[in-house]
């Protein structure tokens, strides 16, 4: 008797599981490959036919991206939406609410982002989304020192090279 219960609670596990695996979620890859989907900045896509979708873009932004936001519509049925990350662009992802009228915003960041010119694959899974929803994906590009910062800089090295030489 206590093996049947045993088998019982263990199939039930199973089947809750695989629930929880099946829900929404977005992965980005880092593969190896040819230009595909050029994007800068900003830029949209959509979910496919069942809801999911594997779909391949090029940053063509000019920049280097050290986070990617991705504003999500409502998955359907309403689920907890989970994300990951391969570590080969970004090394972690968090979910909040969401903005602009979109339901929820998931957030990569960390380094290494993704550089000028990579291919990387947002990944939907094979379901859970609404079929045919646009999704919004705004980067965040590398930042520069603004040019006072640059000068300040410079200046403090000219003095004290000029302090080495002359005294």
């Amino acid at each position: 008797m206590k093996l049947w219960r045993a088998l019982l609670i263990t199939i039930l596990l199973a089947f809750c599981t695989t629930g929880l695996q099946a829900g929404p979620h977005v992965i980005i890859h880092d593969p190896v490959g040819a230009v595909i989907n050029p994007v800068g900045l900003v830029f949209t896509f959509t979910s496919d036919g069942s809801g999911g979708g594997l779909t391949a873009f090029t940053n063509a932004s000019g920049f280097n991206w050290v986070s990617l936001d991705i504003f999500t519509p409502a998955p359907l049925p309403i689920l907890p939406i989970t994300c990951s990350t391969d570590n080969l662009t970004f090394s972690a992802c968090s979910v909040q609410a969401g903005q602009f009228g979109f339901y929820a915003t998931v957030q990569f960041t960390g380094p290494p982002g993704i550089m000028n010119g990579n291919l990387f694959y947002i990944d939907l899974g094979a379901g859970g989304w609404t079929p045919n929803a646009e999704f919004l994906a705004i980067a965040t590009p590398t930042s520069s020192p603004e040019p006072g910062t640059i000068l300040l800089l410079a200046g403090g090295m000219a003095s004290i090279l000029a302090r080495k030489k002359f005294f």
